[in-house]
């Protein structure tokens, strides 16, 4: 993403102006299938966690698949800006790592349910 840094530049008044949320991206036939409309609050669950977020409806992302931008929100209230903004999607990450490779698994199911 052209705006941040991974977690690090969210709590930057300029750049926190420009993008101070992260939706979840949806395609307008999943968002359908659940009942959502674009800004909807919806929860993404798995046996992990269980997050709420928003949705930006697009046909830029398959019908099969979600997608959030990275950094957001932080549970640091020091971080005035960032603090509860978003959803953080690594809370729903598993510590378990491949077994081929040895790296984190960022790719986890989830179960979508409307508020």
């Amino acid at each position: 993403m052209p705006i941040h840094t991974n977690g690090h530049t969210h709590n930057v008044p300029y750049l926190h102006q420009l993008m101070s949320d992260n939706p979840i991206w949806m395609h307008p036939q999943t968002a359908k299938a659940h009942g959502l409309k674009m800004g909807d609050t919806f929860y993404v669950e798995n046996g992990i966690s269980k997050e709420k977020a928003t949705v930006f409806i697009t046909e830029g992302i398959r019908p099969d698949t979600l997608f959030a931008y990275m950094g957001f929100g932080r549970d640091a209230p020091s971080l005035k800006r960032a603090h509860g903004k978003g959803l953080n999607p690594s809370k729903l990450l598993s510590l378990r790592s491949a077994p081929v490779c040895g790296s984190m698994i960022t790719n986890v199911g989830v179960k979508i349910t409307k508020v």
